[in-house]
């Protein structure tokens, strides 16, 4: 199991979506989308029984592998959180499932990027 799965099944069960801002922010993580020009841009997907426009993001580059016409972009999740405006979500797959972090997840996790106490590279 990742270190950002686990963070999400640790927060479940504290019922504590701050559990995950740390180890969303310095991870590694694999973004769906395009390079243009040799620049890599983030695509936005509607993955099933959402609503909303999502950024498709995974641990793991071979969970994103079987979608189709895409590109894979290596990106921190800090970066990801940078990227997102107020309605896009981040929609996060593992080999076995997914988790979705909702707006309001997301706003929460801005803030605690605005708060020092909460900032994930404290030497910076």
């Amino acid at each position: 199991m990742g270190i950002l799965k686990t963070a999400i099944k640790n927060a479940m069960a504290q019922q504590d979506i701050r559990a995950i801002y740390p180890v969303f922010a310095q991870a590694n993580l694999f973004v769906v989308g395009k390079n243009v020009g040799g620049i890599g841009n983030i695509m936005l997907t509607q993955p099933p029984g959402c609503t909303t426009l999502c950024i498709t993001v995974a641990e793991d580059a071979a969970v994103l592998s079987k979608i189709p016409d895409i590109d894979i972009l290596p990106m921190t999740g800090a970066r990801i959180l940078d990227e997102t405006n107020n309605t896009h979500e981040i929609m996060i797959y593992f080999d076995d499932g997914g988790y979705l972090l909702n707006r309001r997840q997301l706003d929460r996790f801005k803030e605690l990027a605005a708060n020092s106490a909460f900032t994930p590279f404290p030497n910076a």
